[in-house]
């Protein structure tokens, strides 16, 4: 971490965002601090980073595995949440093919089996892979 970066996460309070990078689970996400101790960071569901470079405390003795955290700026934000957007039209796109499969089993509802594939092919090219 650069010194820029530590005086930052020194100077987080309460209710202040922060970015998490997952080492663990696929994907980062914004939270919110719940409390600042002298040492720590504790974030809204309960982990806990420390002050000093951001890394979360007890997540093993492998330190690449662990997850880190940094000040959310309004470009990590935006990150996140369309990262966030692309997954929900993944899923809903994935959702109406399911629909499809089953609706196209029977020919008489392969003419509303059209407006779902239009509707998910819409969803896709709203939500373009970055």
């Amino acid at each position: 971490m650069t010194q820029n970066t530590t005086k930052q996460l020194s100077d987080l309070k309460e209710g202040d965002k922060v970015f998490v990078k997952d080492c663990c689970y696929p994907g980062d996400f914004i939270d919110t601090i719940k409390r600042v101790t002298k040492t720590q960071i504790i974030t809204s569901n309960d982990n806990k980073f420390r002050r000093k470079d951001g890394c979360e405390v007890g997540a093993g003795q492998w330190y690449r595995y662990r997850s880190h955290i940094t000040p959310a700026t309004p470009e990590l934000i935006a990150q996140v949440k369309r990262k966030d957007e692309i997954i929900l039209a993944r899923r809903n796109a994935h959702d109406l093919t399911v629909k499809l499969e089953v609706m196209c089993r029977d020919s008489d509802n392969a003419a509303a089996a059209i407006s779902h594939l239009e509707a998910a092919l819409a969803a896709l090219k709203d939500h373009p892979a970055p």
